[in-house]
């Protein structure tokens, strides 16, 4: 899997014809019917991450959770159109978060560490 981490800029890169469609499209729909279609698609991935932690990630489940979050990939390339998103801003915020996550990782995987030195456990590992 690691090696597909790589590979998310592929997601939103999009040939020109594709990109003048899409700023097509979220212009004719407009702001409002735009953010009403993202909050919704938002919600959809979110019911299908949640059926992939009930039923597992196989068949149909895998399947809709490809398709949302293309969806949601879609609907960000939308709002970027409308000049709802500042890529800037996106990035800044993104390294922030990233770089949060990979603190709490280590932080955690220390006190596990811990845990296991404490209790004899190997959980840890």
């Amino acid at each position: 899997m690691f090696k597909e981490i790589g590979r998310v800029v592929e997601l939103l890169k999009y040939p020109q014809s594709i990109i003048l469609g899409l700023d097509k499209v979220a212009h004719v729909n407009g702001d409002d019917l735009t953010l009403t279609i993202t909050s919704e698609e938002c919600a959809e991935l979110i019911q299908s991450i949640t059926k992939v932690k009930r039923y597992g990630f196989h068949d149909k489940y895998e399947e809709n959770l490809h398709e949302e979050v293309a969806d949601v990939l879609i609907c960000i390339a939308e709002l970027v159109c409308l000049g709802y998103l500042d890529i800037d801003k996106v990035r800044d915020y993104q390294k922030l978060k990233i770089n949060r996550e990979i603190e709490r990782a280590i932080q955690k995987e220390e006190e596990l560490r811990k845990e296991s030195e404490k209790y004899g456990t190997s959980e840890w590992q």
